[in-house]
């Protein structure tokens, strides 16, 4: 937390930004609504106690918010399987660019859910994910509309 604050600032409490942190961190995972009352912010986000909470409450909203994309990318992947769409050329240097970019949005993912996992701050890396998923999975079957 504190890898980006500059402790020369005059205004600079670092106690202050202890707390924060976690308190932030406390209501994104739904801490208002947790079920043990008796836990602190620090004792909530500690060992997933929030989990529970967070599915019952923010995880429906999330799943409402992506199936619209979702079901989205599985009619277009079933459309291009059953027409035989099929694209007969891929580069490798295209290729490992489309690792890497995978590899870095299932990271800012999980990131996201460890830290902050509340919908708006994990929309954009959610929707890359499902669509750098559902483009993975048309490579690796040769599904793709030729356009000439």
């Amino acid at each position: 937390v504190l890898i980006t604050c500059n402790d020369k600032l005059s205004w600079f409490n670092k106690d202050d930004i202890i707390k924060q942190s976690l308190s932030g961190e406390a209501w994104s995972k739904d801490w208002i609504n947790r079920e043990n009352k008796s836990l602190d912010h620090q004792e909530f986000i500690k060992s997933f106690n929030w989990l529970s909470t967070w599915s019952k409450n923010h995880f429906k909203i999330v799943v409402e918010k992506i199936f619209p994309v979702l079901l989205f990318l599985i009619i277009n992947f079933l459309l291009f399987y059953f027409t035989k769409c099929i694209k007969k050329y891929s580069s490798s240097e295209k290729n490992n660019f489309f690792k890497s970019f995978f590899l870095f949005s299932f990271l800012a993912v999980f990131l996201w859910f460890m830290k902050f996992p509340l919908y708006r701050f994990g929309v954009s890396y959610i929707y890359i994910l499902m669509i750098l998923t559902y483009f993975y999975f048309s490579y690796k079957l040769k599904i793709h509309k030729v356009m000439r």
